[in-house]
């Protein structure tokens, strides 16, 4: 088994202990640590994005998610919901975040570790000491947990999964967004400026840029559009599953034709046509009964309902860019931005013709 092959069954062991802790967990306490070390790796993710993209090593990261979940407490107890809570939470934060970058991106290097540990301490020092407003080192309790959608997160095997989505959603737009931006301005995709790395760190400041003003556009507009909660489900649950779905199925279609046309030999009418007939068919059927005209139970209201029309915009918008870029005789460009999206260096330098 080589390297890329024992890491993809690896990420599927993983993925697999994950989605049945609470059912061989058993214990509803064990289960909630659980939930509390999902909280940490989402942590983890975004100081990942300023140490490990930025090369920018912060001892203040801390200050900023403990600010987020007292603005939360505080507006709970203050007998906010939970939608009003969060987005409060999210612009206090961003503002501090703001205030802290204007104090600390004036240095580099020890300088900027020091100033980061010096704002985290003045948090911890106002958490700790202003024992009125936050309880001190007792915390805030709150009694009740999010219901998203209706749907109760008060279980600890409810609130795990939830926790779990979100995780999910973070590490695989954490680990494709950035990746993307640069690989396909490597390839020359995209303008050659999305592939400008940092002289110092090598990282892609350029694309690093790009995503974090994207996510932050998409974020903002979206929850003052719809509010956060149905943002969040229509844009990163409907729209993206959706899309994903259609990736499974033109998957599924080019393996039928790419083992009939190049690889006869190898041919497996229940593994290369049977299988990826039957799962997207079904796959089909699934999203054709969630959708006006054929849904004949509960249809989904405004704005999740327009998820499909999204998603086929979004497709004509592709097929328009392949016709024109075949207009104009670029089809190297459709395979430059296929080998940009692999992971393999070797793949990419044998299909584009240069690392």
């Amino acid at each position: 088994m080589n390297a890329k092959n024992l890491q993809l069954v690896v990420i599927a062991c993983v993925l697999a202990v994950l989605a049945t802790v609470p059912l061989w967990v058993g214990n509803s306490y064990y289960v909630n640590v659980t939930s509390q070390i999902l909280f940490w790796a989402i942590f983890a993710l975004g100081l990942n994005v300023l140490v490990g993209y930025g090369g920018l090593v912060s001892l203040g990261h801390a200050g900023l998610l403990g600010m987020a979940g007292y603005t939360l407490g505080l507006m709970l107890l203050a007998g906010h919901g939970h939608l009003a809570a969060i987005a409060a939470a999210l612009v206090v934060t961003v503002a501090a975040a703001a205030v802290f970058a204007m104090l600390s991106l004036r240095a580099t290097g020890i300088g900027f570790l020091m100033i980061t540990l010096a704002l985290g301490q003045i948090l911890w020092g106002i958490a700790y000491r202003w024992a009125s407003l936050t309880n001190g080192d007792n915390g805030i309790n709150i009694t009740s947990r999010p219901a998203p959608f209706g749907i109760a997160l008060s279980t600890p095997t409810s609130f795990y999964y939830a926790t779990l989505i979100v995780f999910a959603v973070c590490l695989a737009t954490a680990n494709v967004g950035t990746r993307m931006w640069y690989g396909m301005a490597r390839s020359g995709s995209f303008p050659k400026a999305l592939a400008k790395v940092h002289p110092t760190y090598r990282t892609p400041t350029n694309a690093v840029l790009l995503q974090m003003c994207l996510a932050l556009a998409s974020g903002l507009i979206g929850g003052l559009w719809f509010k956060p909660d149905v943002s969040f489900f229509f844009i990163d649950g409907l729209i993206l599953v959706l899309g994903v779905a259609f990736v499974y199925i033109m998957a599924n279609i080019a393996v039928g034709r790419y083992y009939l046309g190049e690889r006869r030999r190898e041919f497996n009418p229940i593994l290369h046509l049977l299988f990826p007939i039957i799962s997207s068919a079904v796959l089909l059927y699934a999203i054709a009964i969630s959708f006006q005209p054929l849904c004949t139970t509960v249809c989904p209201a405004s704005p999740f309902k327009w998820a499909s029309v999204v998603d086929g915009a979004w497709l004509l918008i592709g097929i328009g860019v392949l016709v024109w870029y075949r207009a104009r005789r670029r089809e190297d460009w459709v395979r430059r931005a296929g080998a940009a999206l692999g992971e393999s260096e070797a793949e990419l330098e044998r299909t584009v013709g240069y690392p």
